[in-house]
């Protein structure tokens, strides 16, 4: 677990530059931050993923400065959510695409109601840009990780 984390933490920093930068927002509308929690939470022990997300999330409240830890607080809800399902459903390989979808709906929501605007198009494109390059990114990363 001890490698798990050293090698998470960097990745996170590259997609933390990322998302700070915005180079890759001219063609995605997605948040490489929260896609990495995401690997996180679901490949990593619970005290580990609250770990790294309060960690970046307070990162990226500081970046953006934000008054209240918004996106820390988000975080660890999704987080908690994570691991909620991941105990309901006993890390079953097909409840993973479930666990994905919910954390992703949850966060626009949450993300819709911050920012007191429901966009349908870009929340659409948002879940599935997201969707498909999280599964990309855990199909590419899972063996590097935890070798």
């Amino acid at each position: 677990m001890r490698g798990f984390q050293l090698k998470t933490v960097p990745l996170l920093f590259v997609f933390f530059i990322l998302d700070s930068t915005l180079p890759t927002h001219f063609f995605f509308n997605t948040e490489f931050l929260l896609l990495g929690i995401i690997f996180v939470a679901l490949n990593a022990s619970f005290g580990c993923a609250l770990f790294v997300s309060t960690i970046f999330g307070i990162a990226k409240d500081i970046f953006l400065f934000n008054s209240i830890p918004l996106f820390c607080l988000i975080f660890i809800f999704l987080i908690i959510l994570i691991n909620y399902f991941q105990k309901q459903f006993e890390r079953k390989m097909i409840f993973k695409y479930f666990i994905v979808i919910i954390t992703l709906a949850v966060y626009i929501i949450l993300n819709s109601l911050i920012e007191k605007k429901i966009s349908l198009f870009f929340s659409l494109s948002f879940f599935v840009q997201s969707f498909i390059l999280f599964f990309l990114l855990d199909s590419l990363l899972r063996k590097w990780v935890q070798d």
